[in-house]
């Protein structure tokens, strides 16, 4: 039986819908309160605090990171496995590297990019530089 790349995307695929299926689930493992401070048939009420543009941005800039961060770890594990799969050919190999090391470039510039951000906000609004 010879497996091709379109399998192996497709497991791959496969995997990854079933780990972001079951990620919201560890955290109800530590909890008792599986319904989030609700019961059944609640309606939640929306916050009456007030949001400031710092906040917005905060959280729409923790998203990302996050979003980023697992775009980097899907890289990182794309060129291990064809740094795996290359079957000592050096072509293959050296593609592999590029694609680890520029993922890893990728992380760095979003970690610096973000930590500038968050210096210039600090010394704009008068705050310490944490």
């Amino acid at each position: 039986m010879k497996i091709n790349s379109r399998q192996i995307t497709n497991v791959l695929a496969v995997i990854a819908i079933f780990a972001l299926a079951i990620v919201p689930l560890t955290g109800f493992a530590q909890s008792d309160d599986i319904f989030g401070g609700f019961e059944p048939g609640d309606v939640p009420q929306l916050e009456s605090e007030t949001q400031t543009l710092s906040d917005l941005i905060t959280k729409i800039l923790r998203v990302l990171l996050s979003i980023v961060g697992l775009v980097a770890v899907v890289f990182l594990v794309w060129g291990g496995f064809k740094y795996m799969s290359s079957q000592g050919d050096e072509e293959k190999t050296g593609d592999a590297k590029k694609t680890i090391v520029n993922a890893l470039i990728g992380v760095v510039i979003v970690i610096l990019a973000y930590a500038l951000v968050v210096i210039v906000y600090n010394v704009v609004s008068g705050r310490e530089i944490v």
